[in-house]
């Protein structure tokens, strides 16, 4: 018979990161029937840990005093939060690093002329994404700018308390347009779209706005909607839970870090395509491949000129541009769920369903349907 063990956990369910950690812990205890799972919310873990007195400790350990009342309990400890690390507990974490560098490559596709990174020094999540994004950038001869949210404003795991203000408006608002604004997360990207329009700078016109999570809630009622990184929040769970298992039953202390790279970029309105592109190109590359020498007529430029912009501000041709965006209109619906994929086919402007199976594998490595599911 399986051990019984009280395992903790001690989340917020206001963050999508933590509901999607969560889900990973839970497929994993699968394997454990042994393991019974106990949600603690962190503004009460100290009396509720005390009372309930568990076997071991998942958390989303994001400051000090919560570190302080989960390692009172002398049990064994795996955290999968980035923001704070002057603990001495195991941690699976995303690679940051990666993070920042898939945010430079999704906003250099956008063809902003500047870039800027708006993070919390005191997170050290937030110091390695910014890192990333600036390496990718450097690697291109380009640079970013920072804005740092003032040290005092603490996470708040409600994703409510004030990260930004009318300041970083302000600084944004010096530097050139259109501008490419990398968050460290949803919660710092969603509150910045709020302040822009209250500013009335268009995004993503003026400025194209990206975040890291990809929580759903955040994402989605975000006006206009916010794109993000996702991270693989699922595997960091299913991961950690395997490693507090080992740990458990064999006595394997985990590694300080273990870190799984992030998944994608999902690609909403606040970076929409047209960001950064000259009208005439844009109205082309709207349009659809059939119209483009009849618009190019209309606008007094020629074919050659619209596809010399679109390699100068795209990094491909006319052509290759067209096929990106509906494969990237493709991953967008499949990951919302809704349409048949023979559907999401015909609306994207793929012949059938086949040319978008083998489009997805040649460029992903994946099918459709296993897009999905992930």
């Amino acid at each position: 018979m399986a051990p019984q063990r009280t395992i903790a956990l001690v989340y917020s369910f206001s963050l999508g990161y933590c509901r999607a950690t969560l889900r990973g812990i839970s497929a994993a205890a699968a394997a454990h029937p042994g393991w019974r799972l106990v949600p603690v919310a962190p503004e009460r873990a100290r009396a509720d840990l005390r009372r309930l007195r568990p076997d071991a400790i998942l958390a989303h350990l994001f400051d000090r005093d919560l570190a302080r009342a989960v390692l009172r309990m002398d049990v064994p400890v795996v955290s999968t939060c980035g923001l704070w690390g002057r603990i001495e507990v195991p941690r699976v974490l995303a690679d940051d690093l990666a993070v920042g560098r898939l945010a430079a490559e999704h906003l250099l596709e956008r063809g902003p002329r500047s870039f800027v990174a708006v993070g919390h020094r005191g997170q050290e999540a937030s110091l390695r994404r910014i890192a990333g994004l600036r390496a990718a950038l450097a690697e291109r001869g380009l640079d970013a700018a920072t804005w740092w949210v003032p040290p005092t404003r603490a996470f708040d795991p409600h994703a409510i308390a004030p990260m930004v203000d009318a300041r970083c408006v302000a600084f944004l608002a010096s530097l050139p347009r259109p501008l490419g604004v990398a968050c460290a997360n949803d919660i710092i990207a969603r509150q910045l779209l709020d302040l822009l329009h209250a500013a009335g700078i268009a995004v993503p016109e003026d400025m194209a706005v990206l975040g890291v999570d990809d929580d759903d809630l955040l994402c989605r009622l975000a006006q206009p909607a916010l794109s993000s990184v996702r991270l693989d929040a699922e595997g960091i769970g299913r991961r950690a839970a395997e490693l507090l298992a080992d740990w458990l039953e064999h006595g394997r202390r985990p590694p300080v870090e273990t870190l799984l790279p992030p998944r994608q970029v999902v690609a909403r309105h606040s970076t929409a395509l047209e960001a950064g592109i000259d009208p005439a190109l844009a109205t082309a590359l709207e349009a659809g491949p059939q119209h483009i020498n009849r618009l190019a007529a209309l606008a007094q430029i020629s074919r050659r000129t619209l596809e010399r912009r679109a390699r100068r501000q795209l990094g491909r041709g006319i052509a290759a541009e067209l096929r990106r965006r509906r494969l990237e209109q493709a991953k967008l619906l499949l990951q919302e769920g809704g349409p048949a994929i023979g559907e999401v086919a015909r609306r994207c402007g793929f012949r059938d369903q086949a040319e978008l199976s083998r489009t997805f594998r040649r460029e992903t490595g994946m099918t459709p349907t296993a897009w999905r599911a992930g």
